[in-house]
């Protein structure tokens, strides 16, 4: 262990700090994380001071409780209170550096608390940094850069000969490195931190380094810890990169006054969130949950209703980790609730697994529940099915398509993402601390989209605030309107029609340039994703083209600046300009003008069609519309016809 005492928030230590991952101080120094069941060896449960009950969760997950992470006080030896003192271990990694001014390489011991070190080569104290890469494997494995046999895998070496292996370094980049040795061995750094080609295919690594096996270290666990055998495929990566550590977490809302022990599964457990949610006129649950009608839409909006989310409680709790690949709440949740497979986060002597550590998390949020009658029509229009059919079809062994088992679910997830990208340049809150949850549940339909904090006075009400109508309004049509071109485009929209693109080729019109947010706001990995389904007026399974949204505003004007006259005797005439075959299908008489702008309530649009005498306007499809038909001042306002 380290002799540092090394300070840190509570709440990073569940997720991105968690058991087995890099910590990394303030001198940018980095420390492995030890295995949660260390944290507490000096622990006395019978106070039960650190235990956090929710009979939801034990229920879901088959454990007994949680536990939050130790707070570390002063021994007071006026007053000898329990649970003093209480550290979390760290053990110094990666252990090979190399000296700051000859990058002669050398292994520490765990024990070292700093690197000011002899040097083999400068034979004084020099300032040791440490070595950029690691080795890593999918099981959750961990060592460091095996560099002596690294450096002689292409000459071998000779036991009688000396060897001090260095880095010469050719470039800026790492990987632009050489590792040699003065007995004349060497190899070089580059490529080496490619993935597998196929699943099951040798890393660059292996490669380079004649297909070496992964040795199995579980170095979280203790200084000598390791699995015998592994058969997953070593991986080099930087130690700093992102995939060396991802947590599996799952996090659900607190509801006070549930004392049922019944089993349950996700869908209960997101059943009885959303009902609280949506009846707030029961709600009963104190600080935990307080909820607050903002305003409604009808029978005939996607939009049911939207909800001021003024205070929650969200109870992350972390169930394991693993190395190399992105995660997410259904992975994580699925592997807890296997019990065959091992818990990464405890050490390998504890076989039964009664609690998993937990953090409180505090915070806002608005909720969004929307018509299923709406949206069940627009998913039974065939151009909408068969698109979905297309996108179902191509991610048919994809894990994730199970949650996102229509077109619904695939419209609401991209709407998320629209309104959490516009939600973070309103609300005060930077778009990765934002999160969403998703609801489809038998027919009800909702998204939550809040914010939290480990402060328990939460967060400062700029997100709920936006819930008001004439606020939400304006996001609503601010989102809709992002949606509206990718600059990526004409490249986003064909290749996710035609192909799908993403992971699994998951999304269609979707990538990081018009809707992907970050990792840690997305719990679905920026999959199932596709602006068409949402906004795009080209396309026939736009549910903004056959649905309105929320019902017009009862007090809006309207101002007409007429276009030029409509030149051509009868629609057959018209054909150059109009090719839509329904006007003249439908006996449609020709309009008086055609062209001009149209707006309501300062919102600006443009005319196709203006009749005089009918008092009727069409106008373009291919604009943002909060409306499909409206009447106003004696006026009827409709978007074109379709074809």
């Amino acid at each position: 262990m380290s002799g540092n005492k090394i300070r840190t928030s509570r709440g990073k230590l569940i997720g991105q700090n968690g058991p087995g991952s890099l910590y990394v101080d303030t001198e940018g120094v980095s420390y492995l994380v030890s295995a949660v069941d260390k944290w507490y060896a000096d622990y006395d449960e019978t106070t039960n001071e650190f235990d956090i009950n929710d009979v939801r969760l034990e229920s879901f997950l088959g454990v007994d409780g949680f536990r939050e992470v130790p707070l570390y006080r002063e021994k007071n030896f006026h007053n000898k209170a329990p649970n003093t003192e209480i550290v979390i271990p760290l053990q110094r990694f990666p252990l090979l550096h190399y000296c700051s001014k000859c990058q002669t390489l050398k292994t520490l011991l765990p024990t070292y608390s700093n690197a000011n070190v002899t040097c083999n080569k400068c034979d004084s104290k020099q300032n040791h940094i440490q070595f950029p890469i690691v080795i890593a494997c999918k099981k959750g494995h961990i060592q460091d850069f095996p560099f002596f046999m690294y450096t002689h895998s292409q000459t071998g070496y000779d036991n009688d000969v000396e060897h001090r292996v260095w880095i010469e370094k050719r470039g800026s980049s790492i990987l632009n490195w050489n590792l040699k040795c003065i007995c004349g061995a060497s190899h070089s750094l580059s490529g080496i931190t490619g993935k597998s080609k196929d699943d099951n295919g040798p890393t660059s690594f292996q490669r380079e380094f004649s297909f070496a096996k992964c040795d199995g270290h579980k170095g979280w666990c203790g200084k000598d810890v390791k699995d015998e055998e592994c058969d997953e495929n070593p991986q080099a990566i930087l130690k700093n990169s992102i995939n060396v550590y991802n947590p599996e977490t799952f996090s659900a809302l607190s509801i006070a006054n549930i004392s049922n022990k019944k089993n349950r599964d996700l869908q209960s457990i997101l059943n009885e969130e959303f009902d609280r949610l949506t009846n707030y006129e029961q709600n009963n649950d104190g600080d935990n949950l307080i909820v607050e009608e903002s305003f409604k839409g009808n029978r005939d909006t996607i939009i049911k209703e939207v909800y001021y989310i003024k205070s929650l409680q969200e109870l992350v709790v972390q169930t394991g980790f693993h190395r190399l690949e992105a995660s997410d709440d259904i992975e994580s949740v699925a592997k807890a609730l296997d019990k065959e497979l091992e818990t990464l986060i405890f050490s390998p002597d504890n076989k039964e697994i009664t609690w998993y550590p937990a953090k409180k998390m505090f915070g806002e949020g608005i909720f969004i529940e929307f018509t299923p009658d709406i949206l069940d029509e627009w998913a039974s229009h065939p151009v909408v099915s068969n698109q979905y059919k297309e996108l179902s079809d191509r991610t048919d062994n994809f894990y994730l398509r199970e949650r996102f088992n229509s077109p619904i679910s695939v419209m609401l997830h991209t709407f998320s993402h629209a309104l959490l990208r516009e939600l973070g340049n309103l609300a005060g809150y930077p778009l990765v601390a934002l999160k969403e949850k998703l609801y489809f549940l038998n027919g009800r339909y909702g998204i939550l989209i809040y914010v939290t904090d480990s402060d328990k006075e939460g967060t400062f009400g700029g997100l709920v605030r936006l819930a008001n109508e004439t606020d939400f309004r304006r996001v609503l049509e601010r989102a809709r309107k992002s949606l509206d071109w990718c600059s990526s485009d004409p490249v986003c929209t064909e290749i996710g029609t035609q192909f799908g693109q993403g992971v699994n080729n998951s999304n269609g019109a979707a990538c990081h340039n018009c809707i992907y947010v970050p990792a840690t706001t997305c719990s679905h990995r920026n999959c199932f994703l596709d602006r068409s389904l949402l906004n795009d007026f080209t396309s026939g399974s736009s549910i903004s083209k056959k649905c309105n949204w929320l019902p017009m505003e009862e007090n809006y004007k309207i101002d007409i600046k007429r276009g030029t006259a409509f030149s051509y005797n009868s629609w057959e005439e018209a054909k150059a300009f109009e090719d839509n075959p329904y006007y003249s299908d439908n006996n449609y008489p020709l309009p008086e003008l055609l062209g001009g702008t149209l707006k309501v309530n300062k919102i600006e649009y443009e005319i196709k069609y203006l009749w005089e005498k009918k008092k009727l306007i069409h106008l373009y499809r291919d604009q943002i519309i909060g409306f499909t038909r409206i009447q106003v001042e004696g006026w009827t306002i409709e978007i074109e016809a379709d074809d």
